[in-house]
């Protein structure tokens, strides 16, 4: 098995309820701030507004069985660790939002499942 067969992704490292594994990562969505809709003497305009921001989608693969994850679920101690030790680190609780298992042409079991992280 070569985990070529879990690209396109980042190798990584990500941890959800304290349990570590390896896996192919992307990043799915920005992590700019937000465009909104404003409305004022009857013109619209599309700008950025502070303290709103767009929330960070991340897409993960792997061999290794995150056993218990339930799409809606959100989940307490999770991190993942972009390009090993000087690489970058994204934490917080996401929410599960997708999750799916497939055998890759070797016959091993790919998951896959996406993270929602919100930004404040």
């Amino acid at each position: 098995m070569s985990a070529q067969t879990i690209q396109p992704g980042i190798n990584s490292t990500v941890t959800i309820n304290n349990v570590s594994f390896p896996a192919a990562v992307s990043i799915e969505s920005t992590e700019e701030s937000e465009r909104i809709d404003v409305t004022g003497f009857g013109d619209s305009v599309r700008t950025f507004t502070m303290g709103v921001l767009a929330a960070t989608e991340i897409t993960v693969r792997t061999y290794a069985d995150p056993t218990g994850l339930s799409v809606g679920t959100q989940y307490a101690n999770t991190s993942i660790e972009f390009g090993g030790a000087n690489g970058r680190e994204i934490s917080g609780s996401p929410t599960v939002v997708s999750y799916s298992s497939s055998a890759d042409v070797d016959g091993a079991t790919v998951y896959e499942f996406t993270l929602l992280f919100s930004t404040v």
